[in-house]
């Protein structure tokens, strides 16, 4: 036997992706838009981030890195969108890119996070769409 299941999430969770030091879970409550939830991968309380940082449509639209969270986030006022970088040692948000265009579901950080692959839905046909240099 290779392993037991453990569960992680007490009030419900959805898609969510394990810090690289593997010691927190992030992951959305709601299969749409919603905020970012981190537990403790050995235990503890769950809890919304304490910086306003969202994920857009679905929770599988953010990613965890080495340097914080990237996630992309809707502007409906101007009919785009904008990739977030949410750094763990200053809590600054910093705007990496803004675009147009609709995501789909999927956003990758590359280890090195020199680039970000995501999955557009334009027109219901599927891209992938990469953000270099975004150090």
């Amino acid at each position: 036997e290779r392993g037991t299941p453990v569960q992680v999430t007490r009030g419900g969770g959805y898609g969510g992706v394990e810090s690289p030091d593997g010691k927190t879970f992030y992951y959305g409550k709601s299969e749409q838009l919603g905020e970012i939830w981190s537990v403790p991968v050995g235990g503890g309380n769950e809890a919304p981030l304490p910086v306003p940082l969202r994920y857009f449509q679905r929770p599988e639209n953010f990613d965890a890195a080495r340097s914080g969270l990237y996630s992309i986030v809707s502007l409906p006022e101007e009919h785009s969108f904008e990739l977030l970088h949410w750094r763990f040692k200053s809590a600054a948000i910093e705007r990496i890119a803004k675009f147009r265009g609709a995501p789909g579901t999927g956003l990758s950080i590359a280890p090195d996070e020199s680039f970000v692959l995501y999955s557009s839905s334009e027109d219901r046909d599927g891209d992938l769409v990469l953000f270099e240099n975004i150090k």
